[in-house]
């Protein structure tokens, strides 16, 4: 998952995805992160899905594209997955520290 500095990993957003996150670029073109939803895309942060408790619903897709108000047409094409309980997003639990990307 794409977080921002200073987000806690203990608060993950709705999103993720299984692709190895090599740079910004590939979170803004490839992953469609636009930059009024999140202007800060510098760490990657994994984490791993509980396997007690009630299950975690998700749905898995593939990014489609979007139009930013800075950057222009960002075309998407990666896997994504929603975590679709927003309760849920808490009880992931993060892998180690976040990692930054360039």
């Amino acid at each position: 998952m794409v977080i921002s500095r200073g987000q806690p990993v203990s608060r993950p957003g709705g999103f993720g995805t299984f692709e190895d996150v090599p740079d910004q670029a590939f979170v803004r073109n490839r992953l469609a992160i636009r930059t009024d939803w999140k202007p800060d895309v510098s760490l990657v942060q994994r984490y791993a899905v509980p396997t007690h408790g009630d299950p975690i619903r998700i749905q898995e897709s593939i990014i489609g594209p979007q139009d930013d108000p800075v950057l222009g047409h960002l075309p998407g094409g990666a896997t994504q997955l929603e975590i679709m309980n927003f309760a849920d997003r808490a009880r992931l639990i993060p892998i180690g520290d976040p990692v930054e990307i360039s």
